[in-house]
């Protein structure tokens, strides 16, 4: 546009003007125009050089972590990128980190307006990419309250991820010892345990409409990595050749829209405001009670639009990231047989070799326990944070921080920072057990739910859910890499979350 503008100048006074002049003016035009940019720009932390149009992008190539963190060393705790055209605020650190997400918590809460955010957050709704209004905080707290009346920290959930860890080993059982790329089955197995949480159910492993909703699931995180092109050049969807993955993002949000608002009508159908069987029901009930008594002020922000976008949220956190740090939590099992037996002879002694695993049982196994943190500190399921914006009065660093600005807060850089972390890549449970042999409770420069507003809602469930599945699995089994096979590079894929690089493991019986 810019380029168009210029060229009309020239083309208006070439008529009229000698070709030295216009060039003159052409230059004179271009330099007032690049200074007015220049003292236009808000005053922004320093950071790396940016090329025009496309910003800092081919540095940040399928690792943008890795880079966000070496960038640091050499501008600091908080500085500014360039994606496309968007100024980025990248947040390093453990004081920076928790000034912005804790201590600014409300100046830091809300969520940028792109493209893809909009698709998959339906709008601006659900908790994870909703924008940080009233409706936002009445989801946030149906989320949390309905999950602890439908189990969290109570038996009753602790018996659904008993039956479905155990289903689980079932299956590995099932291959008896052959090489198996366990994803899709780790993948099967959280994603019940929110189906037994949303839907009141679960479903079989090889159920036709489970593998459905999984394939258009897995299909939609996957389309909103590629897609996050339009995210930073949103004219790119008008161009021919590349506006069809575009409709591909919006038709596949739409098919699992379609799939979600089947199953929230049945429970319409069939809804009874005396009994709530499950989340669905939960959020139906409050939508009912502000059709008809209208004196709660939260009702208005409760519509099946917010309730699909909340399921469908529920579904990409709890299925991904779950799946991702389970599949993480085997690798490094097999890759470090010595931890893999000191984690068997602690559940050996604690637990036993048959009898069924409890939440209670975590207190007396600080190793096992310790594990899973260490498994959440080297590979965090995510390593960036879901982008933040910063509203009115925001600051970091003695810097404004203009208001609507996109704000990154590097995970990654707290959990491999060697001042909290001594040797950050070595992985080693033990850095989490105390003198008293227990494990730390809340150690500094760890964060992998994130901080502040935007913390995981589903943080226990997620840490419930990892130490029962675990502890089943290798009371059960020994993991290993086939025989021959090479051990897989171990710096994951950027997706949605982190995930380890394609590779298969051997579940041998322990019996």
């Amino acid at each position: 546009m810019f380029l168009a503008f210029a060229m009309n100048v020239v083309k208006a006074v070439a008529g009229v003007l000698d070709i030295s002049t216009v060039l003159v003016l052409l230059v004179s035009f271009l330099a007032t125009a690049v200074l007015l940019g220049r003292w236009k720009r808000p005053r922004l932390p320093p950071g790396p050089r940016a090329w025009p149009v496309i910003g800092n992008l081919p540095s940040l190539t399928k690792q943008p972590h890795l880079k966000f963190t070496e960038w640091r060393q050499q501008y600091g705790d908080v500085y500014t990128v360039r994606m496309g055209s968007d100024d980025v605020i990248i947040v390093n650190g453990w004081e920076a980190v928790r000034e912005a997400l804790v201590k600014q918590a409300d100046e830091f809460a809300d969520r940028p307006r792109l493209f893809v955010f909009d698709r998959i957050g339906h709008g601006g709704k659900g908790v994870i990419f909703g924008h940080y209004n009233s409706a936002w905080k009445a989801n946030r707290k149906f989320l949390t309250t309905t999950l602890r009346d439908f189990g969290l920290g109570k038996k009753s959930m602790e018996l659904r991820i008993q039956e479905e860890a155990n289903e689980l080993c079932n299956w590995l059982a099932s291959y008896n010892g052959r090489p198996i790329e366990t994803g899709n089955l780790l993948s099967n197995a959280a994603s019940n345990i929110i189906c037994s949480v949303v839907f009141g159910s679960r479903f079989a492993y090889d159920d036709q409409d489970f593998r459905r909703m999984l394939d258009l699931l897995e299909r939609g995180t996957r389309l909103s990595m590629v897609g996050q092109i339009f995210n930073f050049f949103p004219w790119v969807r008008f161009v021919p050749f590349l506006s069809r993955l575009g409709n591909e993002v919006i038709d596949n949000c739409d098919k699992i829209d379609d799939f979600l608002k089947k199953i929230v009508q049945k429970h319409k159908d069939t809804f009874d405001p005396e009994v709530k069987r499950d989340v669905i029901d939960a959020y139906l009930h409050q939508m009912w009670r502000g059709m008809d008594l209208n004196s709660n002020d939260l009702a208005g922000n409760f519509s099946e639009e917010c309730l699909v976008a909340l399921i469908f949220d529920l579904f990409i956190a709890g299925t991904d990231t779950s799946m991702n740090t389970q599949r993480w939590a085997l690798l490094y099992l097999a890759t470090h047989p010595d931890i893999q037996r000191e984690v068997q002879e602690e559940v050996d002694r604690v637990v036993g070799r048959d009898a069924p695993v409890s939440l209670a049982h975590r207190p007396e196994m600080p190793y096992t326990d310790a594990f899973l943190h260490e498994v959440l500190r080297i590979r965090p399921p995510g390593p960036l944070s879901v982008p933040h914006m910063a509203g009115p009065g925001a600051t970091l660093n003695g810097y404004e921080i203009p208001q609507n600005t996109q704000v990154y807060a590097n995970l990654w850089s707290l959990h491999m920072d060697p001042e909290y972390w001594p040797e950050p890549e070595r992985f080693d449970p033990a850095r989490f057990i105390g003198p008293d042999r227990k494990v730390l409770p809340n150690p500094p420069s760890y964060a992998p739910f994130s901080l502040g507003r935007r913390a995981c809602p589903g943080k226990q469930l997620a840490k419930s859910e990892a130490f029962l599945f675990l502890v089943t699995m290798v009371q059960r089994f020994s993991f290993k890499l086939p025989e021959g096979a090479p051990v897989p590079p171990m710096d994951g894929v950027m997706g949605f979350s982190l995930a380890a690089q394609p590779h298969s493991l051997c579940a041998i019986s322990r019996d």
